[in-house]
């Protein structure tokens, strides 16, 4: 009867070496049999050392086909080492024996992968492709660089493996290894992706698999999807791709050992839940319970975070059904901590901000369970790391540091000291697909949750009947309005009437989804609109806010006007006297400044000026991508903007209008790339739309706000909607005149100017005039 030993590399060394054929043919007896064992034997019984070489060569594959994967271990390392050995003693060369070390080293590598000893795989494979170079043996050290890559993937080093991805090329690939490529290199993409996509623009599953197998990607509008999708959704897109890839697939999965087996259980298991009737069932929940359990701690201890993460989302799944809500919300930050760790291992912000994307339901989920657990503190955190992520990222990189994300735990248990410091208040959102939940830290400390009945549908129908309203021929801000949006403050209410929250004082907000586009201060609050309470500013987030409070806050002395009316703007002197007079009170009041006008206003001369510790002041148009638009035109990254001069030439309304006028935009991206230095500085956009976000896929709102915020920007005064241009002066005029000459901070100057506006008999008391303009970054 066979032991089914495991012989180390050494012994089998040893064994292979001598002359003693029954010797080998004994050991190999004592492993565990394969479907290979009879050929092995055979070959292991001759003199001839290519077929000693062969014999290692048929054991070590079989038993990473099969397992047991010590073995295949063990076997893959003593067929690559006697074999290269043989190979370089022999003369003249023999290429049995540069093959078997080829692919002994293969077998090796994937046994150590998918027993998770990834490390070990970067330590070896480096020596085993010096030699297959020098020998001449590409194919084999082509798959041997994949092994490479997808260690490091596995490791959630994805900095690391796309230097490997891009130092290869794939048109120079054997046709099954530029399979294997694509698969990593959308492997990467799906991982790394970007923090300024929007979740409309996140790839497929199922088109992500068709294009590694080669199949042509039909190109179709992708609807826009509630705020995530659950893991077994990426199983239920692959088995619709047909019958011929699906058994492709179920052969990859179910007939291998260790970390493919393992995921197929994982995935099997977590399909129960997208069964209406089943996936109720608490016996058949109890089953699946069990297997992930096993499956994520096997995952855990073998290093694949990627698939423990399946399997802590599944069993989340298992513990929500079942009403076990403290468990529940473990798995979900184990998720949470998992994804916080890979996020280290990306350099750039945006792409980081981007990893938490895979899981898009994971923080309405975890504030689902925190607000039934009633843990408010903990709800905070996991609504602030929720969003803003680029954004706080570089933030931190400024500093000349990487973010830990332990640091965004850190900001927020900052926030009820700096909030009693500042006297002031932080309310925070997360937009779930029926509800959304709110934190708020008071000026006393404390922190509250809430739960409002407005979710993802009704506040984007909000926000789309905003739109209808003020782009109208006679636009307007609809009735009911405020009322709509009171929900959104109206639990706050009590605490006035309490004496936690004081006439006068200053609400900080952090929105989310929709309501990046929904000027709050207008909600109804008391009887009036909010504003009417207190004053009111956005920021992106606590860890962002914490940073910005550090700085001394700044009244500029200086300014840099950029003042660029439209072609058409020409023949309305009316609007070219409001477009100049905030630049003509700048000059006249603060004196020391430089003005950048017409013709001369391109980006090149905008991006030389010095707008760092001043006061920027852009007097343009501004251009928004509408709800119709889809794609990339839909991405605000690099779809809004100002419009400055290009060629000489003024923007033309009408090419911008069309989509010709690429040219003239001051994109978010565009400031981005041009790294722009607005440390420090206030930034009052006299433009159109200029205030306007939609959320990313990194949390980050995007827009020129984001933009500039991101380049160091402290503050922002920035317009809702297409506002008239001496209406938008008036607003600009008043508020100058009340924080620089006057002394008062920014948010009362901006408060007291929305109450002259308010106080007026004419049209500036109409909410589309007053409401349009909201204050960012620091209020000081």
């Amino acid at each position: 009867m066979p032991l089914e030993r495991v012989p180390t590399v050494q012994q089998i060394l040893d064994t292979f070496r001598a002359g003693d054929s029954a010797r080998r043919r004994r050991l190999i007896q004592e492993c565990s049999a394969t479907s290979m064992t009879d050929m092995a034997l055979m070959a292991a019984g001759m003199d001839m050392t290519t077929m000693r070489a062969q014999a290692l060569d048929f054991l070590a594959m079989s038993y990473a086909n099969s397992g047991p994967l010590d073995c295949a271990t063990n076997f893959g390392a003593a067929c690559y080492q006697f074999s290269s050995e043989e190979y370089d003693s022999s003369d003249p060369r023999d290429d049995v024996y540069l093959l078997c070390a080829g692919r002994g080293a293969i077998s090796w590598m994937t046994s150590l992968q998918r027993q998770g000893r990834h490390t070990e795989i970067l330590a070896e494979s480096d020596t085993v492709l010096a030699w297959l170079g020098k020998a001449g043996d590409t194919q084999n050290a082509d798959s041997l660089r994949l092994k490479q890559i997808e260690a490091q993937l596995d490791l959630e080093r994805y900095d690391a493996a796309e230097k490997l991805l891009d130092a290869i090329d794939e048109a120079a690939l054997p046709r099954l290894v530029q399979v294997s490529f694509r698969a990593l290199r959308e492997r990467l993409k799906q991982r790394k992706g970007g923090g300024t996509m929007l979740s409309e623009e996140a790839d497929d599953p199922s088109d992500a698999l068709k294009r590694v197998l080669g199949v042509k990607v039909e190109k179709r509008e992708k609807p826009a999807s509630p705020k995530g999708i659950a893991t077994e959704q990426t199983w239920k897109d692959v088995q619709e791709l047909g019958d011929a890839t699906r058994s492709v697939l179920d052969k990859l999965f179910k007939g291998g050992s260790g970390e493919l087996a393992i995921r197929q259980e994982i995935l099997e298991a977590a399909s129960l839940f997208a069964d209406p009737v089943a996936g109720r069932d608490r016996a058949r929940i109890a089953e699946s319970e069990a297997v992930l359990l096993r499956a994520r701690d096997w995952m855990a201890e073998n290093n694949f975070p990627e698939n423990e993460n399946d399997a802590c989302w599944g069993l989340y799944l298992c513990y929500s059904r079942t009403a076990r809500e403290a468990l529940a919300a473990a798995e979900l930050q184990r998720i949470r901590g998992n994804i916080e760790i890979a996020r280290l291992n990306i350099a750039s912000p945006t792409e980081r901000a981007n990893l938490s994307a895979r899981f898009p339901y994971l923080y309405p989920a975890l504030c689902t369970m925190l607000y039934k657990l009633d843990r408010p503190a903990e709800m905070l955190e996991a609504i602030e790391s929720s969003k803003g992520r680029a954004l706080a990222d570089l933030v931190a990189l400024r500093g000349g540091v990487i973010l830990p994300d332990t640091a965004l735990a850190s900001s927020v248990r900052e926030l009820p000291a700096l909030m009693q410091r500042l006297d002031a208040h932080y309310h925070t959102f997360l937009v779930d697909t029926d509800c959304t939940y709110t934190a708020s830290v008071f000026s006393d400390g404390s922190v509250r949750t809430g739960k409002v009945s407005l979710g993802q549908e009704a506040l984007n129908k909000l926000a789309s009947t905003l739109e209808d309203h003020t782009r109208r021929s006679v636009p307007a801000v609809p009735r009911k309005f405020g009322d709509a949006l009171a929900p959104l403050v109206s639990h706050l209410e009590p605490l006035v009437r309490a004496g936690v929250i004081h006439k006068g004082e200053h609400l900080c907000y952090s929105p989310d989804d929709a309501i990046h586009v929904l000027p709050l201060q207008c909600a109804t609050f008391l009887g009036g609109p909010l504003v009417k309470t207190v004053s009111v500013s956005r920021a992106q987030g606590a860890h962002f806010l914490v940073e910005l409070m550090k700085r001394e806050p700044l009244r500029p002395k200086t300014f840099v006007a950029v003042e660029v009316p439209a072609a058409q703007d020409l023949e309305s002197i009316p609007k070219l006297r409001a477009f100049r007079a905030p630049v003509k009170w700048l000059a006249d009041n603060v004196k020391k400044g430089e003005t950048i006008a017409g013709e001369q206003a391109d980006l090149a001369r905008v991006s030389a000026a010095k707008l760092s510790n001043t006061l920027v002041h852009f007097a343009t148009h501004g251009v928004f991508p509408s709800k119709d638009q889809k794609g990339q035109a839909a991405n605000p990254y690099q779809a809004s903007g100002m419009l400055l001069a290009a060629n000489g030439k003024l923007p033309d309304l009408d090419a911008v209008a069309r989509g010709k006028a690429i040219e003239h935009s001051l994109t978010p991206k565009c400031a981005v790339e041009l790294e722009l230095d607005l440390s420090r500085s206030h930034l009052t956009l006299q433009a159109c739309v200029s205030g306007l976000a939609r959320e990313g896929i990194g949390g980050d709102a995007l827009g020129l706000e984001w933009a500039f915020l991101q380049l160091g920007a402290a503050s922002i005064l920035a317009t809702h909607w297409d506002v008239r241009a001496d209406t938008t002066s008036d607003f600009v005029a008043r508020f100058y005149t009340r924080w620089l000459t006057k002394g008062e901070t920014r948010a009362v100057a901006w408060r007291s100017t929305i109450e002259d506006f308010l106080g007026s008999k004419g049209e500036l008391a109409e909410a589309y005039n007053w409401s349009a303009f909201s204050l960012s970054g620091d209020w000081r």
